[in-house]
């Protein structure tokens, strides 16, 4: 359930940001991985 009073501590459109630049470090992280097997 979600409740009115979640969004004082800590507002979605902040966490949806956090998870996307989680996910863009980990693909930074396995492009240069890739980056280096390939050579």
């Amino acid at each position: 359930m979600y409740h009115p009073s979640q969004t004082t501590s800590a507002p979605p459109s902040s966490q949806l940001s956090f998870f996307g630049f989680c996910c863009l470090k980990q693909i930074l992280e396995f492009a240069t991985k890739l980056h280096f097997l390939s050579k």
